[in-house]
C-alpha cells in the first residue's frame, strides 16, 4: 500500500486478480479496499497491490487476514500505529458492521495478534488473548507435525457462519 503519485489519469489503482484504476473511492469494486479507505478517510491517491498464495474462499482465514493487513497498512499511511486489539477490532467492525458479512471474529483476532495464543470470546465481540508460552524446541516439534492443506473445494464462510448463527 502506498500513496499513488499524481502522474496518472486516475487517482486510485488497486491490483489483485483484477486491476482497478478509478478516480474516487466509491468507484472501487473491491468491497474491503473501498470501505477500509473510506473508513480511514484516505485523502490522497491510493495504490494497493495484493497477491496471494491461497485461492479465495479456501476456508483458511485468508479474507480476514487480508482485511487485517490492509487496515494495518492504511493506518500506517495515516501515521498511526495501532495496538493489536485496535487492529483486530477495526477489521471485525469493517467485516461485520460496515460490510454486513456474517463472519466470526476469530480469524481477524488471530491475524492481528499473531503467534501461538489462547483466544477466549464472550458476547459482543469481547475477547481475551493470552500468549501460550512454549519452549522453542516444543514449538518446532509442533510446527513440524502440523499439516495445513487446501482441499481444492471452495466455499463461502458467510454461508457456514449464517448456519452456525441460526443453529445457536
Amino acid at each position: 500500500a502506498r500513496t499513488l503519485p499524481p502522474f496518472f489519469n486516475f487517482k486510485h489503482r488497486i491490483q489483485y486478480y483484477l486491476k482497478e484504476e478509478v478516480n474516487s473511492l466509491e468507484e472501487i469494486k473491491h468491497p474491503v479496499v473501498r470501505e477500509a479507505a473510506k473508513l480511514l478517510e484516505i485523502p490522497n491517491g491510493l495504490e494497493i497491490v495484493h497477491s496471494a498464495d491461497l485461492p479465495a474462499r479456501s476456508g483458511l482465514g485468508s479474507s480476514s487476514t487480508f482485511t487485517v493487513g490492509l487496515m494495518h497498512a492504511l493506518f500506517a499511511m495515516k501515521n498511526r500505529m495501532v495496538t493489536k486489539r485496535e487492529l483486530a477490532m477495526s477489521a471485525i467492525n469493517l467485516e461485520q458492521n460496515i460490510l454486513g458479512e456474517a463472519v466470526g471474529s476469530q480469524d481477524q483476532t488471530a491475524a492481528a495478534f499473531g503467534g501461538f495464543n489462547l483466544i477466549e470470546f464472550s458476547k459482543n465481540t469481547i475477547f481475551q488473548v493470552q500468549e501460550v508460552i512454549i519452549s522453542e524446541e516444543r514449538l518446532k516439534y509442533l510446527q513440524e507435525h502440523l499439516l495445513l492443506c487446501f482441499t481444492g473445494f471452495s466455499r463461502s464462510a458467510e454461508k457456514v457462519a449464517k448456519a452456525q448463527i441460526k443453529a445457536t
